[in-house]
C-alpha cells in the first residue's frame, strides 16, 4: 500500500501516522479544503476528553495524597 495514493479520509484508516502528518501540512499551507474535517474533529474531541481525564486523574491523586498527610499527621 502507498499511503501518497489515498484521500485523507482512506489515510486516516490505513495509515494513521502518515495521515497526521499530511494533515499538519496541509494546516501550515493553509490548504484548508484539502482537509478530512471530519475525522480532524473527532481526533480533536478525543484529546480534550484525554486531557480532561488525565487532569482529573491528577487531581485524584493529589487529593488521596493530602487527606492521608492529614490522618497521618493527627
Amino acid at each position: 500500500m502507498n499511503p501518497s495514493k489515498f484521500n485523507l479520509t482512506e489515510l486516516y484508516e490505513a495509515d494513521f501516522s502518515f495521515q497526521f502528518e499530511k494533515t499538519v501540512h496541509l494546516l501550515k499551507t493553509q490548504a484548508f479544503h484539502h482537509l478530512d474535517l471530519g475525522h480532524l474533529t473527532e481526533e480533536l474531541e478525543g484529546l480534550g476528553k484525554r486531557d480532561k481525564r488525565e487532569l482529573e486523574n491528577c487531581f485524584t491523586i493529589l487529593f488521596k495524597h493530602a487527606l492521608k498527610q492529614y490522618f497521618t499527621d493527627l
